[in-house]
This record gives structure tokens, C-alpha cells and sequence, in this order.
């Protein structure tokens, strides 16, 4: 039942960025606006900066210390209900600084629960440079199951942009003549194509 919530939530993730990308995007543009989420990111540094106290030097000093991002620590912690923790902190926090520390575990991690989080958290932030090439090797991996696999590839459908798609149109044709892919993940490939290619 959780397999069941998680792939619901993240279908439900990935519908919003389909339909936040067709609406927004121009024509001649890539299907992330990428330009919206800095904003939002120096709001929030600005508006926390107007709300410390000037009193705490100590805490400064320390935080200097620690991971770029907060989500960090627990993505880096080998329990997978500490990745889990920080997959979701870095989805709700849409934490650009967290990426990398998500694609280590998308590389690393083969747990369904711990993967489902990180690709809700990718989609969610949005491409970032390396997001794509990771989910490509990821949706190539045969040791994955096919379940996995199908999300892996419907994220990286979604944070597709324009410099990516030959690329991803190759993956697809590959998923869709192969004998070793899943029947369900083989239909998938053939829906998908048509929508990348246009």
C-alpha cells in the first residue's frame, strides 16, 4: 500500500510539472522555466536575513560548517529513512543545493521507497544540469525493476529540456525494441516518444 501512495504521489508530482512547463513554456524555450526558482530562493534568504537577530554569531559560525544545504545531512546518512526524511525536505523546500546529494542516492540507492522519494524531489526542483544525464543511467539500469524504471523514465520525460531531447528520444527507442524491458515500461516508451519528439 505505502509502493502504492509513493507512485501515486509522484505521479501526482509529475502531473504538475507537465502541466506547470506546457503552460508556461514558450515555444522556443526548454520545458523548465528555470528563471522562476532563483527568485523565490533570494526571497526566502532575504526575508530570513531581515528576521535573525543580530545576537547569534555563534550559530553563524557553525552553520558555515555544515552541508550546503540542511536537506543534506540526511540524504547523506545511509538509513533509508533518513534519505526518505531529507528526499522530502528537499522536495518542500525546492532546495537546488540539495541536488547533488539526490543524485548520489538516485545512483546508490535501489530501494523503492528511497527511490520514489528522491524522484518526487527531482521533479519538484526541477532540471538543474545534472539531473537528466543522472536519470538516464538510471532508466538504463536493467538490474532495476520495472516498476522503478517506468518512474525513473516518466521524471525524466518531464524535466526534459530541448538540448536533452535526441538523447532521450534514443533512451526510449532503446526501451522499446528491447526484449529485456517490461511490457508496461515498452508501451510507456512508445507514448512517450511522440511527446518528447514534439
Amino acid at each position: 500500500m505505502t509502493r502504492k501512495t509513493n507512485i501515486l504521489r509522484l505521479l501526482c508530482a509529475l502531473t504538475l510539472v507537465f502541466s506547470w512547463s506546457v503552460l508556461s513554456a514558450d515555444p522556443g524555450d526548454s520545458m523548465v522555466d528555470e528563471s522562476a526558482q532563483p527568485a523565490e530562493t533570494t526571497e526566502a534568504t532575504d526575508t530570513a536575513t531581515e528576521t535573525q537577530p543580530e545576537a547569534q554569531p555563534q550559530e553563524t559560525q557553525t552553520t558555515e560548517t555544515k552541508p550546503a544545504s540542511e536537506c543534506s545531512a540526511d540524504l547523506r546518512s545511509d538509513s533509508p529513512q533518513e534519505q526518505i526524511r531529507g528526499a522530502k525536505c528537499a522536495a518542500e523546500k525546492k532546495d537546488e543545493k540539495a541536488v547533488p546529494d539526490l543524485i548520489h542516492v538516485l545512483k546508490n540507492q535501489d530501494q523503492p521507497s528511497v527511490l520514489t522519494e528522491v524522484l518526487i524531489a527531482l521533479a519538484v526542483i526541477g532540471e538543474t544540469g545534472e539531473t537528466t544525464s543522472a536519470l538516464m543511467e538510471k532508466a538504463g539500469d536493467t538490474s532495476l525493476k520495472p516498476a522503478d524504471r517506468y518512474i525513473v523514465v516518466a521524471t525524466l520525460v518531464a524535466l526534459r529540456t530541448d538540448a536533452q531531447k535526441a538523447q532521450i528520444q534514443s533512451l526510449l527507442s532503446d526501451l522499446e525494441g528491447s526484449d529485456a524491458s517490461d511490457a508496461l515500461l515498452k508501451d510507456l516508451a512508445s507514448k512517450l516518444k511522440p511527446l518528447v519528439g514534439g
